[in-house]
């Protein structure tokens, strides 16, 4: 069986692995032939039907392992609205299309063919490495991270989750960035209206940098106006940001900051949902530095994520865990949970580049 990267995710995009789909089985099911044949111990756990997951381990000399976490289920799509078929795996001019080609096949695939060949190597690392791929991250990750976190053993002396969430690359003047996930935002529901207090962003940053969120990059990336190449808007660095939803308001704040500091009222909170601290994740900053250089002339930029992913229940449960897939720089993401997600050849051999060597550091140093 071909076990390269691009082969893989060839196979994975030709099933439709959206919420509820009975091929998200056959999905965990071919990954599992695949590390039978290295003789990598698995276990396949659904809790609920059609939310499977795949747990996988080489064992190490130190007892503590990294683990290598992506999801197989994909957002829905609507066919009519693309210009190639979503579950083709059509490649056109460098590029290979269909949903969750960015959106998590595709690392499910580089961490696939990673673990094959550290297995196949039949060398023992030092520390253990823990393969997770998940089938139920699309719909809030019960059912599938949450769940393998309480109920399984190799998810226990965790020293590192590598993830999705970060890996995009951005300008600042003539220097190029790439960013890498060390938070996400938190989100409550209030009754009512919600007026923010004024909290200037120099303090802001500061606090990010103290709570293990950003770096000194971070905090001068801040200061300035972004131009017009790719960028992160600045308005993401803000205390909040509040969306109306009738009678509520919805407001996604820095994971450093609480209720109080927000001057957010207890009695009007209908849900919260908490993203955890980084649990020392920063640390590991450098290694990831060091693999990245060797291949692009880039520095890391720790960021705080609008969005929700897997990686909010290991940092509440109090494991370091750092979002980083690198992607060319002529690599849109508009495609994710959108229309033609896509992604290109350079993309892939520059993400299965960097990530073995942060995977080799980590496991055989």
């Amino acid at each position: 069986m071909n076990n390269s990267t691009p082969a893989l995710l060839r196979t994975l995009l030709l099933m439709d692995t959206r919420e509820g789909s009975p091929e998200i089985q056959k999905a965990i099911e071919f990954v599992a032939d695949i590390l039978s044949e290295c003789g990598v111990r698995y276990e396949i756990v659904c809790p609920v039907k059609c939310a499977p997951s795949i747990v996988a381990h080489i064992p190490g000399k130190s007892g503590k392992s990294i683990v290598l976490c992506a999801h197989m289920d994909t957002a829905d799509f609507d066919k009519t609205l693309w210009h190639v078929d979503p579950l083709g795996a059509v490649c056109l001019k460098g590029k290979m299309f269909g949903r969750g080609a960015l959106d998590c096949k595709s690392l499910c695939a580089v961490w696939l063919s990673l673990l094959t060949q550290i297995a196949n190597s039949k060398i023992v690392p030092k520390h253990g490495i823990t393969l997770l791929i998940t089938s139920d991250e699309e719909s809030g990750g019960e059912w599938g991270a949450k769940w393998a976190l309480n109920n399984t053993q190799l998810l226990n002396d965790v020293m590192l989750v590598l993830s999705e969430g970060g890996g995009y690359p951005v300008y600042q003047n003539s220097s190029l960035l790439y960013t890498v996930q060390c938070g996400e935002r938190g989100r409550i529901k209030i009754q009512g209206e919600y007026d923010p207090p004024k909290i200037s962003r120099q303090e802001l940053m500061q606090q990010g940098v103290s709570a293990g969120f950003y770096s000194e990059k971070t905090v001068e990336y801040s200061k300035h106006a972004p131009g017009k190449a790719r960028h992160i808007p600045l308005k993401e660095f803000d205390a909040v940001q509040c969306e109306r939803d009738n009678k509520y308001t919805i407001i996604y704040k820095l994971p450093f900051l609480d209720n109080y500091k927000l001057e957010i009222d207890p009695s009007r909170i209908i849900e919260s949902v908490e993203c955890g601290k980084t649990n020392g994740a920063i640390k590991f900053l450098p290694t990831l530095q060091r693999a990245l250089t060797k291949h692009m002339d880039a520095q890391l930029l720790p960021i705080i994520t609008p969005g929700y992913s897997d990686n909010r229940h290991f940092r509440n449960a109090g494991i370091p865990v750092l979002g980083f897939f690198p992607l060319s720089i002529d690599n849109g993401i508009a495609g994710i949970h959108g229309n033609d997600e896509y992604i290109t050849q350079q993309s892939l051999d520059l993400a299965e580049a960097v990530l073995s060597e942060i995977v080799n550091t980590l496991a055989f140093q």
